[in-house]
């Protein structure tokens, strides 16, 4: 922590309720512990709600509780450590997953179980070519290749197959293993996962084919030009003799003064898709079957919108 800063709100709260669990424990004739963090049982289910006991079966009893209700546990209110002048509050919140459960939930590992499913759906793209456009778009910019690297993905697949068959694996959310078991289909899953993994690893694997070989897909379309996508389609198609410059311009001025944010990244993003074809009619056709709004006409028209707003205001 630097000195003379105010400490993040994360630790205003740690700090904030140490003095409590130290003196409810002194309280309760228990001695705490420095840094005394509470573990839950491997395997345990999850959590149904805050405050829940985690883990299968009731919450034990304890003797004090018992002795307070005359036997019965379940009518003590409980708080820090069971102290019932700390009833309504608990330090220990119970964690629906694992912390690293996130990567399988929502990072990478995700994504590929997802487009592996999907390539199993009737007349869906091959999984390899799903492949082929998630390595694309990994390496659609330099920010995501430096942060994440195929050799880096490849390497989470094989953890993964690593802790399979494993009682922390059955930990693991059980959303999670149950799409990647159909997404393995037939094949055991830790082979699966590193035969994905062996792929994405592949020198040759990062040779990304042009949008000419391999078309895009309405998932990669969504990942790498939403933001286009999202002003494009905002703009009129000449329906009700409204003016598409005008309106161009007063949907770009929506953001000011805040421009320097997503107007910026707006107008690089526009540029880009320009540049990357070589005539308006390659870049109407490559987007007509995922984002019909994304034309060169539209393109040009926001982009035009965006040099004036700056030119004026900025």
């Amino acid at each position: 922590m630097v000195l003379g800063r105010k400490p993040p709100p994360f630790m205003r709260i740690r700090q904030l309720a140490t003095p409590l669990v130290a003196s409810s424990r002194r309280d309760a004739g228990v001695r705490a512990r420095p840094g005394a963090r509470l573990s839950r049982r491997v395997g345990a289910e999850p959590a149904q709600g805050l405050g829940d006991h985690v883990g299968p079966g009731p919450v034990p009893a304890r003797e004090k509780d018992t002795a307070a209700t005359g036997g019965d546990a379940r009518a003590a209110p409980r708080g820090v450590d069971g102290d019932p002048r700390c009833a309504g509050l608990s330090l220990s919140l119970p964690r629906v997953t694992e912390p690293t459960d996130a990567v399988l939930t929502d990072g990478v590992p995700a994504r590929l179980v997802d487009l592996a499913l999907a390539s199993r759906n009737p007349g869906a793209a091959p999984l390899e070519d799903e492949l082929q456009r998630f390595s694309r778009l990994m390496q659609d910019s330099h920010t995501i290749a430096w942060a994440m690297p195929l050799g880096a993905v490849a390497s989470l697949l094989d953890g993964l197959a690593d802790e399979y068959a494993t009682e922390r694996y059955g930990a693991r959310p059980a959303a999670f293993r149950d799409r990647l078991a159909r997404a393995a289909g037939d094949e055991p899953v830790d082979a699966f996962l590193r035969a994905v993994a062996e792929l994405v690893r592949d020198p040759s694997f990062g040779v990304c084919p042009g949008l000419g070989e391999l078309p895009l897909s309405q998932w990669e379309a969504l990942a790498r030009f939403g933001i286009v996508n999202e002003f494009a389609s905002q703009l009129p198609t000449g329906e009700y003799g409204r003016d598409p410059v005008a309106e161009a311009h007063e949907l770009v001025a929506m953001d000011h003064p805040d421009c320097h944010g997503r107007i910026a990244d707006l107008a690089g993003m526009l540029q880009r898709v320009l540049y990357m074809f070589r005539t308006p009619g390659e870049l109407d056709e490559a987007f007509a079957s995922v984002m019909p709004s994304v034309t060169s006409a539209r393109l040009r028209l926001l982009l035009d919108a965006v040099h004036a707003h700056f030119a004026e205001h900025h």
